[in-house]
């Protein structure tokens, strides 16, 4: 049983990199089920505030994706 019963923060592209032609996405699971699914981050998006009920949840996976080669280091996740 978990100790935690939400997650909560904001999912956003790095300020620097805010005109970049790439896409991100940021993807939250408990024990396998997908509880957040941000915006495609790219040019122009806003920063997305989310949160989510994990109560009961044993495992946590937090996953980043980016359609290029250029790495994930410009998607960040903070409270």
């Amino acid at each position: 049983s978990s100790m935690f019963s939400e997650l909560s923060g904001v999912a956003y592209l790095e300020y620097e990199n805010r005109s970049t032609s790439s896409k991100y996405i940021i993807k939250i699971y408990g024990d396998d089920i997908l509880l957040y699914q941000s915006p495609t981050f790219t040019a122009g998006v806003e920063p997305d505030s989310f949160a989510i009920n994990i109560a009961g949840v044993d495992n946590l996976k937090i996953e980043f994706s980016s359609d290029s080669g250029a790495g994930l280091s410009n998607m960040f996740l903070s409270n």
